[in-house]
Order: C-alpha cells, then structure tokens, then sequence
C-alpha cells in the first residue's frame, strides 16, 4: 500500500468524491465499494435476463461484458482490501457467489 496526496475536486456527501490521481490526466468518479457490488449486481441480472430473453443478440454480448468488467473490478477491490486488512463492505464475497 502506497499514500498519495489527491486532488479532489468535488466531495458532496452522500455523492463520491471527484478525484484526480497524481499520474492520470483526467480525473475520475469514486465508487464506493458497496456502490461497486451494487452495480455488479444489477449488471449480472440484466446479463442473466438479456441471455434467457435475447440468447445470442448484441445485447446480450453487451450485457455479459460489463458484467465481466464489474465482477473483474470487483475481484480486484476485494483482494486489495482484503491484503490491507479491510473487510468488506457488503456480503457473501465473490468467491462465495455462482459464477454465470
């Protein structure tokens, strides 16, 4: 674990904070952790809908991909919390969940 100053650019609570890291050029949004299994959530029940309703459409395709991109972004915020000692926001972990 490293410490960097950030510049934050908005923080208006119980909205994430604006922030720009010191090696991006554009800032970026901050998703809190239960935001992000949130999301996950509800991108893994479209994907599951769209695959039952839509089988082999483009929406589907799509469907399946940010639901793969969420449970990857997932995975890696909870290896990082759980390497620092954090637990998790939110329950069962990914592990414990069915994969699709």
């Amino acid at each position: 674990m490293r410490r960097e100053s950030l510049e934050v650019l908005d923080y208006n609570p119980p909205s994430a904070p604006i922030i720009k890291m010191p090696d991006r050029q554009f800032p970026g949004y901050l998703i809190p952790g239960d935001g992000l299994n949130n999301l996950y959530e509800l991108a893994y029940a479209l994907r599951s809908r769209t695959k039952e309703v839509l089988p082999g459409s483009e929406a589907a395709e799509q469907a399946k991909y940010i639901a793969d991109r969420l449970r990857a972004m997932l995975a890696h915020y909870e290896q990082a919390l759980i390497k620092a000692g954090h637990r998790l926001p939110y329950d069962p972990p990914l592990a414990a969940r069915p994969d699709y």
